[in-house]
């Protein structure tokens, strides 16, 4: 699914519908530990920082349950 992601969503950094894109990573925006799909429409181009603090922020829920 990150493929089609990719392949449909141009890289921020680059514009390009091409991995690599720096600086940046895919997201799950809802995360699938939460219920989230696997499909491009639940992704997002994160900046790397962010997708780090996000993936701690969406564990800590995730457990929490």
């Amino acid at each position: 699914m990150r493929s089609a992601f990719v392949a449909t969503t141009p890289c921020p950094a680059t514009q390009k519908n091409s991995l690599p894109c720096p600086g940046y990573q895919v997201d799950h925006i809802v995360a699938l530990c939460s219920g989230g799909v696997d499909h491009p429409g639940n992704m997002q181009w994160l900046s790397i920082i962010d997708h780090q603090e996000k993936t701690r922020d969406d564990i800590q829920r995730c457990r929490k349950k």
